[in-house]
């Protein structure tokens, strides 16, 4: 099975291309179009960021920037491309920084506040969602494509990264292939045509990295944002109710040094754990502040998320693969 991953800025700026692949020539606006077309995988999964929200009022709640950049995505993909979206998922994860858009139909600046950090830890949990659902139809081989052409600084080398934690873990149960790939640079007026790339081929190393760190809290409070004592104090008291556990480090080194006893014996739920990571990614979109201050939209994000959200996420991953094959439970 192949799966296309492409990590996107911004779509709706891109100019229409020629682009080459395996001796065939497209035109089209995006890379991830030809790759698909000559790759032919059985699933395309575009990331894209938050910022790309664009309407003609305000949004209410975190909520409808999400559904706003996912509809907008999808019919680039539709209307542009020409694609047939069912092919397609679109993963919208949390962006940062300033943006002026002579287009907008609202905004003449947007301005998104937090952290970076915070798209990998959405990400993690979103792609593992969709890599365990594809893995589960029991096909062993499993080729990565990941397009890194349109993608902007931050995301991606995150996407990157988080590709690369899950597979780690995924490799010790699937033979996995991964390639990346890019096109040329574009120069406007100089180039007639763009190649695409191979620039990496590689099978990830079985492996896990896990966090050990004291806090067990999945969120904290961003008191630089914030910038209020009582309110970070009030947040934070509201974000200290979801907390990992003891017993999910010795779930996770148990894996990493390979004890299957240890392993099974400390197993952890897969449906809590779950539960878990979606309580901590809606308070995460609840403690999200959205105003306008005249034709200005500004996102500040109230939490951050913490590395042992990324051990949940990574004992949840386990906990399904155990579940897949072994069918075990207590």
């Amino acid at each position: 099975m192949k799966i296309l991953i492409a990590p996107w800025g911004n779509p709706f700026a891109w100019k229409e291309t020629d682009y080459v692949y395996n001796n065939k020539h497209l035109k089209t606006k995006c890379s991830t179009h030809i790759i698909k077309d000559v790759e032919n995988p059985e699933k395309v999964i575009i990331v894209c960021l938050d910022t790309l929200y664009d309407s003609e009022k305000a949004p209410k709640n975190y909520s409808e920037i999400i559904n706003n950049v996912e509809e907008r995505i999808k019919s680039f993909i539709e209307e542009k491309l020409k694609e047939n979206i069912e092919e397609f998922s679109v993963i919208v994860c949390p962006g940062i920084g300033i943006f002026k858009d002579k287009e907008s139909k609202k905004f003449k600046e947007k301005e998104f506040k937090g952290y970076a950090s915070d798209y990998y830890y959405y990400l993690l949990y979103k792609l593992s969602q969709e890599f365990l659902n594809l893995f589960e139809n029991k096909n062993r081989q499993f080729e990565i494509l990941i397009d890194c052409t349109h993608g902007i600084n931050y995301a991606t080398i995150l996407t990157t990264n988080a590709i690369n934690e899950i597979l780690g873990i995924l490799s010790h149960t699937f033979n996995i292939t991964v390639k990346v790939f890019n096109s040329d640079p574009y120069i406007p007026g100089v180039q007639t045509s763009l190649n695409i790339n191979l620039i990496r081929e590689y099978k990830p190393l079985s492996s896990i990295h896990i966090n050990k760190q004291n806090r067990t809290q999945l969120l904290q409070p961003n008191s630089q944002i914030i910038n209020n004592k009582e309110k970070t104090s009030a947040i934070g008291k509201e974000l200290s109710k979801l907390k990992s556990s003891d017993d999910v480090l010795v779930f996770l080194k148990s894996f990493h040094f390979a004890h299957p006893l240890e392993l099974l014996y400390f197993k952890q739920d897969s449906d809590c754990l779950e539960d878990l990571i979606k309580k901590a990614v809606e308070m995460y979109a609840n403690n999200t502040n959205i105003r306008m201050d005249k034709n200005k939209l500004i996102v500040e994000r109230y939490a951050k998320f913490e590395p042992s959200f990324e051990n949940i996420v990574k004992a949840y991953i386990i906990s399904r693969l155990i579940d897949m094959f072994i069918n075990y439970s207590k």
